[in-house]
């Protein structure tokens, strides 16, 4: 299976880059290894789309167009779901999962596509201001390889449905599944040029895209390292950013919760695809009275969950993306269970059959310090496990007012406790005191979205990224 350049509705490139399965590293498929040249083409090819047609007029058009792009994507669903598989390492589950939020959005977005609506106001009498809405203009769209489907969806979807044109960035270890994505587009009535493709192993067409003066907007997934660069290298054009950066999601866990009940849930939450998702419940701090069982609950969860290729049914961790990536995790691992006040549970790289695979099973660690270095974001199965120390944060003891059930730590604590683009608190069942005061507490914090228990007393986190 390769994939190639897809530039003004044409596929070109010398497919010379390979495509590992990280579950066993044979290949999978090769690509072309592009840079400038291509992106200057693409952009090209979109900027022609968006000036000298009538897509960014006819809404009708979009919304036939994304329609029939759901459906294709849902004719080969399963076929998507092993391509994504194969190239993330992602068990086979969670990967059907994606594919299937992947298509619910397009046709979400397409519904959207012809309710563009603007104002007519009367600032002053006999005088009328009309707003109306255009596109944005030429979309650069860099896609990453964690959530590739629904993450490449998320941003190209709305930009079609408002009438852009774009050029779609894949992550090199996700290339083949994004190519197969965009070729079902050649079953709808997609003009050509209006969608583009590079494929790179490199940074020279991610660069030129953020850079050039004929990309209106850029949409990046990623580390917050790479998401400042983007903004220093787009200050020039002054192009519009949407920069989904995140940080180490942190988890709330009371003291009036079925702790056993609670871990299972936290165990599959913070490995989910590994680890490797900015909302994976990889931080978890924990109410004094109820850390011994906690301690033990969860320690047993993460070692019973089954580690293995991503394409057999039972796995529920699946390999890393890439044997870099587990080095450099590896390498943090150790760096944490140094630092932490006791190791719970030692991940280890397996032997025998999956020692050409780039597995590493959890690592559990514990502190009394809630902002351990090891809680800086990084994509790992890593899952520091923090028990507040009680002289400084005596607002974590069990509460006896609404004012003091939802530490300021949802957000930011007195330790300044990054908590990134999930907040979930686990807690008893809904009119409980804790639960009701988390509520307005909620606008305080620094998260992206905050969860709470309802009255089933489990937490509500996708099998899928969302």
């Amino acid at each position: 299976m390769n994939a190639q350049h897809w530039i003004y509705g044409m596929w070109s490139g010398e497919p010379s880059a390979d495509s590992i399965n990280p579950a066993d590293g044979t290949l999978i498929g090769k690509f072309p290894d592009g840079g400038t040249t291509e992106a200057n083409g693409a952009i090209a090819a979109a900027r022609h789309v968006l000036e000298r047609t009538t897509w960014g007029h006819d809404a009708r058009l979009r919304q036939n167009v994304l329609l029939a792009w759901a459906g294709a994507l849902e004719g080969e669903r399963e076929a998507l779901a092993r391509v994504l598989t194969a190239e993330n390492g992602k068990p086979i589950a969670q990967a059907r999962g994606e594919i299937g939020s992947a298509i619910s959005e397009v046709r979400y977005y397409a519904g959207l596509a012809r309710h563009i609506p603007g104002h007519v106001l009367e600032p002053e009498p006999g005088t009328i201001s009309t707003i109306l809405r255009e596109p944005a203009g030429v979309a650069a769209i860099i896609v990453p390889w964690n959530a590739p489907a629904v993450l490449l969806v998320r941003s190209l979807a709305p930009a079609l449905a408002a009438g852009c044109t774009a050029v779609v960035k894949a992550a090199a270890q996700t290339t083949l599944l994004t190519a197969a994505m965009l070729r079902l587009f050649e079953r709808t009535g997609l003009p050509a040029g209006a969608v583009n493709l590079v494929c790179e192993t490199g940074y020279a067409a991610s660069d030129r895209l953020v850079r050039s003066h004929d990309v209106d907007v850029v949409s990046f997934t990623g580390s917050t390292a790479t998401g400042k660069k983007i903004m220093i290298a787009a200050a020039d054009s002054v192009e519009k950013l949407s920069l989904e950066l995140g940080g180490k999601s942190c988890c709330l866990v009371f003291d009036d919760v079925d702790t056993e009940a609670v871990a299972n849930r936290l165990a599959l939450a913070a490995t989910i695809i590994s680890g490797q998702q900015c909302t994976a419940a990889r931080r978890i701090l924990v109410r004094e009275a109820i850390a011994p069982q906690m301690r033990g609950h969860l320690t047993a969860a993460l070692a019973a969950l089954r580690l293995g290729p991503g394409i057999e049914p039972d796995t529920q961790i699946g390999p890393l993306i890439d044997h870099p990536t587990r080095a450099a995790i590896s390498a943090l691992v150790e760096r944490a269970c140094d630092e932490a006040d006791s190791v719970l549970l030692r991940g280890a790289m397996p032997t025998g059959a999956f020692a050409r695979g780039a597995f590493l099973s959890p690592t559990l660690v514990e502190h009394s310090d809630p902002m351990p270095s090891s809680a800086k974001r990084r994509f790992s199965v890593r899952s520091p496990h923090s028990r507040p120390s009680r002289p400084k944060k005596r607002h974590w003891q069990k509460p006896t007012t609404p004012s003091s059930a939802c530490p300021p730590a949802c957000g930011r604590n007195k330790a300044s406790v990054p908590c990134g683009l999930r907040g979930p608190c686990a807690t008893a069942p809904s009119g409980s005191t804790t639960t009701t005061a988390c509520l307005p507490k909620r606008r305080r914090a620094t998260i992206g979205g905050a969860d709470l228990d309802g009255s089933t007393g489990t937490m509500p986190w996708p099998t899928s990224p969302s």
